[in-house]
């Protein structure tokens, strides 16, 4: 689902710097909107931060972009879960996951960047299985633990050694 039209995506990806105070603004405004429990609204604006925070990272990764990245995700997740959507959640909280692990494995990036993935691991992570757990889905609990902990750890040893 693309939230941005063609012409939104340009004009955010020439304004790196405004494309971050409109992720900001959005992801703001979903939390409002999922306070008052309009939950659908919640789940669009969380859906464009999403997408910005992809674009951005793909043209230009900075730390702040990956804490974007996650918040969207997670808030996404709790406004899908507010509204039973317990599999949407569970697919947007394993791709929040996933892009996480990949910019850690990614040697082409910055250590900056490397770093903060690193350190948004263990939240990604700990969202993942507790939705996991919450669905009763303990059977994948170890893969997605076993798995994070060796990019972990690999990326550990890169980055400090």
């Amino acid at each position: 689902m693309n939230a941005l039209c063609p012409q939104h995506q340009q004009a955010l990806l020439s304004n790196p710097k405004q494309a971050l105070h409109t992720c900001r603004k959005l992801i703001e405004e979903g939390t409002q909107c999922h306070h008052a429990a309009e939950y659908q609204e919640s789940c669009q604006r969380f859906q464009a931060g999403i997408e910005i925070s992809q674009m951005l990272l793909a043209q230009c990764p900075c730390p702040a972009m990956i804490t974007m990245r996650v918040i969207a995700g997670h808030n996404l997740s709790a406004s899908y879960v507010a509204q039973g959507r317990n599999q949407y959640a569970e697919t947007t909280l394993y791709a929040t996951h996933e892009e996480i692990c990949a910019l850690c494995q990614d040697c082409r990036l910055r250590r900056c960047v490397r770093l903060e993935a690193l350190s948004q691991l263990k939240t990604t992570l700990f969202s993942l299985t507790s939705q996991l757990g919450y669905m009763g889905k303990s059977e994948h609990l170890h893969e997605a633990i076993t798995e994070a902990e060796a990019i972990a750890e690999c990326t550990a040893q890169q980055l400090f050694h």
